[in-house]
């Protein structure tokens, strides 16, 4: 079985002792992160990290880079974020690869 659980900091939680209902109920939510998230690790894992900084002065917007292209800035804020002339909604990532730049903001 399996559990998942959406926890009001955006992370999901899975416990091997869930239900297959649970599956169904979060499954197009695991998708959509995947799907955006997958793409980004791929190429993450391969680098190493060169650097994390905490941008905010409330510790909850910061900047992992990868190397000199590859960068997240997460925004765990309740508030918009601006970095580098870039707006970051609320609870969303800006994903930076090389000249690329995407949000992605969990839907709940």
């Amino acid at each position: 079985m399996m559990i998942i659980k959406k926890r009001s900091d955006c992370h999901l939680h899975i416990n091997i002792d869930t239900p297959k209902n649970e599956w169904k109920k979060h499954k197009e939510t695991i998708v959509r992160h995947s799907k955006v998230l997958s793409n980004f690790s791929k190429k993450a894992i391969t680098e190493e990290m060169t650097d994390f900084k905490i941008i905010s002065d409330d510790r909850l917007v910061q900047v992992t880079e990868y190397d000199e292209t590859l960068s997240v800035v997460a925004n765990f804020s309740e508030d918009e974020f601006n970095y580098l002339g870039e707006t970051i909604p609320e609870k969303s990532l800006l994903i930076i690869d090389g000249k690329s730049k995407s949000i992605y903001t969990p839907k709940n």
